[in-house]
């Protein structure tokens, strides 16, 4: 399994003729695909006063994966993290995040039993939760969308529309919470 992860140079013009090559520099994201071990919860300490990012749980259980996600989203948000469902559960209640991210195939506690119990609490039932999935059919997403989720996302997807997806519902939220 992999993702492509497709980033554009800074200072490039949308108008100037170039080749794929040189107009976006293409990673490739390698997952493992052996059996994971849950490592612990991992959180950035609490954001100093001023501090006004976002903060987003990231749950994943394959810790490269997790750990790629901290990297690219840690500069704009604070990222806390959890290897499964339990643990992410666990945290959104004692953090309220600002949205989650999530995986749905994971040990203890998968991403869609996770969600159930996050739209189930009174607390936390307002935030947004994005999912990463392998699990791509049209059942796979009507079943999350069933479950409360707000956006999908099929593994291998694109970083700039995760970030974009990140970005409109969080402004969704503070829009929804003016009123």
């Amino acid at each position: 399994r992999f993702i492509n992860v497709n980033h554009k140079r800074s200072g490039q013009d949308q108008d100037e003729t170039h080749t794929p090559d040189e107009r976006f520099l293409q990673t490739e994201f390698i997952l493992n695909d052996g059996l994971l071990s849950a490592s612990p919860v991992r959180e950035e300490a609490v954001p100093e006063t001023g501090d006004e990012r976002p903060t987003l749980l990231v749950v994943e259980d394959n810790d490269e994966l997790r750990s790629f996600l901290r990297e690219i989203l840690s500069g704009t948000y604070h990222v806390l993290e959890a290897s499964d469902g339990k643990q992410g559960l666990e945290l959104a209640a004692e953090h309220v995040p600002d949205l989650i991210v999530t995986d749905v195939m994971m040990p203890v506690m998968d991403g869609l039993e996770m969600v159930r119990h996050v739209k189930a609490d009174r607390r936390i039932c307002h935030i947004p939760i994005v999912v990463l999935s392998a699990k791509s059919s049209l059942d796979d997403r009507i079943e999350g969308l069933e479950h409360g989720i707000d956006d999908y996302l099929a593994k291998p997807y694109d970083l700039e529309v995760l970030a974009a997806r990140i970005e409109a519902r969080l402004r969704q939220e503070q829009a929804r919470s003016r009123y």
